[in-house]
């Protein structure tokens, strides 16, 4: 199967937002039916996607290069996104919100079925972007990355392949 995706870079934007809109209408819909005041789970959710994007990109971050982070305040040149980091810090953001917010035990059960359901919508754009790929196959149902995705650039400058191959 071969993967030619235009701008493999929007698609995973597009499905990254799409994952937090899903999350975002789902627990609205259930607070709304349910009689859940709504104002704390907004800032609840706020909190957890803040949280979310910060661990999700301090994870690619090479404890090497903490200090002149910390010193310079930019992330220039870590564009990465780790998913395990998001989890990580989404999940401190819950926890943390549901204490001090006094989130009840029904938000907390939802969250406990949608967050996979987020997961697995952004892991469709990570896989059209081509950065979370695995070994290299010749199984009929392994996938080819298109010339310049991230999986063939990773792989090209591993010398794994060559620069016009896909």
């Amino acid at each position: 199967m071969k993967i030619a995706v235009s701008d493999p870079g929007l698609w995973f934007a597009a499905f990254y937002v799409l994952a937090f809109l899903v999350t975002l209408a789902a627990v609205v819909i259930f607070s709304v039916r349910r009689r859940i005041e709504l104002w704390p789970v907004l800032i609840m959710l706020t909190i957890m996607s803040m949280m979310t994007v910060l661990g999700s990109r301090l994870f690619t971050i090479p404890f090497s290069e903490w200090g002149r982070l910390i010193i310079t305040g930019s992330f220039d040149g870590y564009s990465g996104r780790s998913a395990i980091g998001g989890l990580l810090f989404g999940l401190a953001g819950f926890v943390f919100s549901i204490r001090f917010l006094r989130i009840g035990m029904p938000v907390v059960n939802l969250f406990a079925w949608l967050t996979p359901i987020g997961f697995g919508i952004q892991k469709i754009g990570c896989f059209l972007n081509g950065c979370c790929y695995g070994e290299i196959t010749s199984l009929p149902w392994g996938v080819r990355y298109s010339t310049g995705a991230n999986a063939h650039f990773s792989q090209w400058s591993e010398g794994i392949i060559a620069n016009d191959a896909a």
